[in-house]
């Protein structure tokens, strides 16, 4: 159970990612565009990588 909540952990924020980088370096008055690929940023890939990092130390 404790290593589902860890993977449900990062897929939604994988998946917050990919949204929220829609709205990234916009203004508040801008219209924004749902219409384009939601792709993630640097964030989840670091996030990615951190946790990597710490399976490998684990084993």
């Amino acid at each position: 159970m404790y290593l589902d909540k860890i993977k449900a952990s990062l897929i939604l924020g994988a998946i917050g990612d990919c949204i929220g980088s829609s709205y990234e370096g916009m203004e508040s008055t801008d219209n924004v565009d749902f219409n384009k690929e939601w792709l993630p940023t640097d964030d989840t890939q670091l996030t990615l990588a951190t946790a990597e990092a710490i399976i490998k130390k684990k084993k």
